[in-house]
């Protein structure tokens, strides 16, 4: 693997990928491909980033990893439950946060998965649930659920906030896919961009 210019720091673990990206202070996007290989095996990393946005978003979060897990349609009849953290530090054994982590909580409603040991969150585009209560829509992802949080060092939360609107985009991209998030957190009345590209994989709790 090598250093691009703009992305470095590359790391890897059995479990991550690590890498830094620095500032895209122009206006066009980019890209650029990090190769995996072991062996005779191998494997691409695309990585996106958009250009200087000009004040569009308030906040932007480049997600490193997702964990979730999915539910089928155990508390949602007709429709696949997709439950997903974009965040920065991963899960524990118990499915609770790390210490010292960013977490984008995603309660995710569409068709049910055919193989729920191989569950993939869907692509398309979903929008926010205003809805007090999740109504298990598909093509939505439920206010009642989805929020923003962060976490001490502990591992306790230390602030959190649900969404007040917000748009979901799940598209392929190279050899896996590239969700983005733009949602806007009540009370602070500021914009979030946050995206992550990689495998959708989702534990699987369809019992």
């Amino acid at each position: 693997m090598k250093e691009t210019g703009w992305i470095t720091d590359i790391e890897t673990t059995e479990e991550l990928v690590k890498f830094t990206v620095a500032q895209n202070n122009a206006t066009e996007s980019r890209e650029n491909t990090i190769t995996l290989s072991y062996e005779e095996a191998t494997a691409e990393i695309i990585v996106k980033q958009k250009g200087k946005s000009g004040g569009a978003y308030d906040y932007e979060f480049p997600a490193p990893r997702l964990d979730g897990f999915y539910y089928g349609d155990a508390y949602s009849p007709g429709a696949g439950n997709y439950w997903f953290f974009l965040n920065d530090k991963g899960l524990d054994e118990d499915g609770n946060a790390m210490p010292n982590g960013t977490y984008f909580l995603i309660d995710l409603y569409s068709d049910i998965a055919p193989d729920p040991s191989n569950a993939r969150i869907p692509t398309g585009v979903f929008t926010l649930d205003p809805s007090p209560f999740a109504s298990c829509a598909k093509g939505t992802f439920s206010r009642q659920n989805s929020r923003y949080y962060t976490t001490d060092e502990n591992g306790k939360t230390v602030e959190t906030r649900a969404l007040d609107t917000g748009t979901l985009k799940i598209t392929e991209s190279g050899n896996g896919y590239l969700i983005e998030l733009n949602c806007m957190t009540n009370e602070t009345n500021k914009l979030w961009y946050v995206y992550y590209s990689g495998d959708t994989l989702l534990e699987n709790q369809a019992y």
